[in-house]
């Protein structure tokens, strides 16, 4: 099971909306940064510096039958790990929003909120680390839904950062739908055997959404936005193996993701540092949609200074091959007057969006992108937009690129016809 590591950095990272609020000023270059954990048992947490804060190993999207205790363990390979670099003692936090923590509590430690929704662990690391492996969560009820902890670890010795981490747990009905994903996340259809042909594969319930390809083993969509809890969304393909007709049938339960800020139509997801966004297409339909780290992309050709909300890497089907559409991207907070928004291809490296277009408050931004044009990452007019982009502020000492990839001018020699070139022939050598 994949299993995610979470260590600071010198920006803000935050929890979503209502758990914490961060409130920054900026004097000679340096932030001065106040934290208020708005949970009425964590209290007030001091101001820290930037340093060697702990850091948390934690499982990936968990699923389970409603109803069920989870239990986090090494033993079911989903642990819930925290270290500190100095081999300081740790105080960590977690927060359930629909269910309780229980720990056994053998160790000795501090242990506040133990058999509640709010659990505090203080002491050495490996007595957190013990009391951790076997950490219990029951859910509050048996229905389907998607639950959530959010967890914060802090050096109780010096002031050195706090870091932040999230789990979401789906439990589902037993019985019920063949795949959970939660809105906003890519789905892969897996049902059909590797030497499976000439496929098909139609929705046959549920609100309509775009399939990547629908004769791959593998089809692709993007979660829509789901305002009910959760809704069902129904497949079938039928193909050939060994020469003989087959069929087979998929249901997916798309669970809402508990992001209520942003307008209905909106495809919300969390940042790679749990911050919510959104995103909006004005025609075709989302295939992929992930949110990286800022560190994803590590060339320095261009590369903005910052990157506060990290990477988002999507595709989108268009409804025919040459068509541009306008993307709007709903920020997590506004952003500055400087920062732009960027574009990264493997030619040209880092480049501002010239015409990406920001609403008078700056918390929205549109960007336009055509199939095979400006913009679109694998540079073929194939009916798919391939972008990876991102907030960013300028490139210290350094200056962006004159011409966008797409936009090669009469006079530029061919260089930038040549650079696209090699581009399209590295991506069809993978």
């Amino acid at each position: 099971m994949p299993i995610s590591t979470f260590r600071p950095n010198g920006f803000p990272r935050c929890l979503p909306a209502g758990l914490v609020r961060w409130f920054c000023s900026r004097k000679s270059s340096v932030f001065i940064l106040s934290l208020i954990i708005l949970l009425p048992l964590s209290g007030l947490l001091p101001a820290h510096a930037e340093g060697s804060a702990p850091v948390m190993t934690v499982p990936d999207q968990q699923a389970v039958p409603g109803g069920t205790v989870l239990i986090f363990s090494e033993a079911e390979n989903n642990p819930i790990q925290v270290r500190d670099p100095e081999g300081d003692r740790i105080r960590l936090g977690i927060q359930a929003n629909c269910g309780v923590l229980t720990v056994s509590g053998t160790t000795g430690i501090d242990i506040t909120g133990r058999d509640t929704a709010h659990l505090i662990l203080s002491g050495p690391e490996a007595d957190i680390n013990r009391e951790l492996n076997g950490l219990r969560f029951t859910p509050f009820s048996s229905e389907s839904r998607l639950c959530r902890l959010d967890l914060t670890a802090e050096d109780q010795t010096e002031a050195a950062g706090v870091t932040f981490a999230q789990i979401h747990v789906l439990f589902f009905a037993p019985g019920g739908p063949d795949l959970f994903a939660e809105e906003g996340k890519t789905v892969t259809l897996t049902a059909l055997p590797a030497d499976a042909a000439d496929i098909v594969w139609r929705q046959t319930a549920g609100r309509a959404v775009g399939l990547s390809d629908a004769g791959a083993a593998a089809p692709t969509f993007v979660s829509p936005p789901v305002n009910t809890g959760f809704e069902d969304f129904s497949f079938s393909a039928s193909y050939v193996l060994e020469n003989s007709p087959a069929a087979a049938a998929v249901t997916v339960r798309i669970v809402d993701n508990g992001i209520s800020s942003l307008p209905p139509d909106v495809t919300s997801f969390y940042t790679s540092d749990f911050l919510e966004m959104g995103i909006r297409l004005s025609s075709g339909h989302l295939t992929e949609l992930s949110a990286l780290p800022a560190d994803t992309v590590s060339t320095d050709n261009h590369r903005p200074a910052s990157l506060p909300f990290g990477l988002v890497s999507f595709v989108v089907a268009t409804p025919r091959a040459g068509d541009r559409i306008t993307v709007e991207f709903f920020l997590p907070w506004a952003a500055s007057e400087d920062e732009a928004w960027y574009k990264y291809d493997a030619y040209s490296g880092w480049y501002p969006l010239d015409d990406a277009e920001f609403s008078d408050d700056r918390t929205r931004v549109r960007i336009s992108l055509a199939d095979g044009g400006s913009g679109d990452a694998d540079f073929a007019v194939n009916g798919r937009i391939s972008d990876p982009s991102a907030l960013g502020a300028p490139p210290e000492n350094s200056t962006a690129p004159e011409t966008a990839p797409g936009d090669c001018g009469s006079g530029d020699g061919g260089g930038c016809f040549l650079g696209r070139m090699r581009v399209m022939l590295e991506q069809l050598g993978k």
